[in-house]
């Protein structure tokens, strides 16, 4: 334990100089983006790992003018306390890990977000978002890690968004990228969960979150919920990958990489990167 323990004092120290050091070397935004576990697919290409970031994420996040230091999962709480002191906001990506694993995505991802309260509480602004997997882990941490999602199959599809008023107050929504995302198929959805309007009502959730906008799971006639923000911090979430549009390039994802898609997918890292 002592051995341990002391690594670990050691990583933290390592990461706080390096963030001092990162810091000091540039004038931009830094965002933390969340590690996790990885896969099975990803395990046979790069054996021995434990976690990963998938590229399009980062590159996204520099796209919208940031800098960006990975979160590692598995550390200690003093780790994920100088994350967050040491970057400008948090990205929770999306992926296929479960939130019941030890000292995983989901820990880690608790350890954050009460840390991020914490500095909005205390004064500073300090934004969070959260795509796919991460804006479901954000309702997860909200309701006490109780499992609250509903099973749906909406995989491999671009949608529009089904837009409420509050949609057009959203910060940097310019009335554009609003018609784009709610009259083309621009957001791209792969998602085996999705929350409803009537899991954040009997959760609670629905008076701290603000839904600005819905979407239907076509095999199932569910509506679900594919963007919302939270009422009192400076966190959002979308069930969509905004992501994917400009990074993503595989053949056999029905990805839309129109020139008016990747312009508004540039929206929600834009909003982060801006707070």
């Amino acid at each position: 334990m002592g051995g341990r323990g002391l690594t670990m004092k050691c990583r933290s120290l390592l990461l706080v100089v390096y963030l001092i050091e990162f810091s000091s070397g540039t004038n931009r935004p830094i965002i933390g983006i969340l590690s996790q576990e990885t896969g099975a697919s990803i395990n046979k290409i790069f054996p021995g790992h434990q976690s990963y970031i998938a590229a399009s994420y980062v590159k996204a996040v520099e796209a919208s003018g940031a800098r960006v230091v990975p979160v590692f999962i598995n550390r200690t709480r003093q780790y994920y306390r100088d994350i967050v002191e040491g970057v400008n906001g948090l990205l929770f990506p999306g992926g296929s890990t479960w939130f019941y694993n030890s000292w995983g995505y989901a820990d880690a991802g608790q350890y954050l977000l009460e840390e991020a309260k914490a500095v909005n509480r205390n004064g500073s602004h300090f934004p969070v978002l959260g795509i796919c997997l991460g804006m479901e882990l954000l309702l997860f941490l909200e309701n006490g890690r109780q499992e609250y999602r509903a099973d749906c199959s909406v995989k491999n599809v671009s949608l529009p968004l089904h837009l409420t008023p509050s949609a057009y107050s959203f910060s940097n929504a310019s009335s554009p990228l609003i018609q784009i995302l709610s009259t083309q198929n621009a957001t791209y959805n792969q998602h085996q969960f999705c929350v409803t309007e009537k899991n954040l009502s009997w959760t609670g959730l629905s008076e701290k979150w603000k839904v600005l906008s819905t979407n239907v799971d076509e095999k199932l006639g569910l509506e679900f919920i594919s963007w919302l923000v939270s009422e009192e911090f400076p966190f959002a979430g979308v069930q969509f990958h905004p992501e994917k549009n400009a990074y993503e390039w595989r053949g056999d994802l029905r990805i839309n990489h129109s020139p008016d898609a990747i312009r508004a997918s540039r929206l929600f890292t834009d909003w982060l990167v801006s707070q």
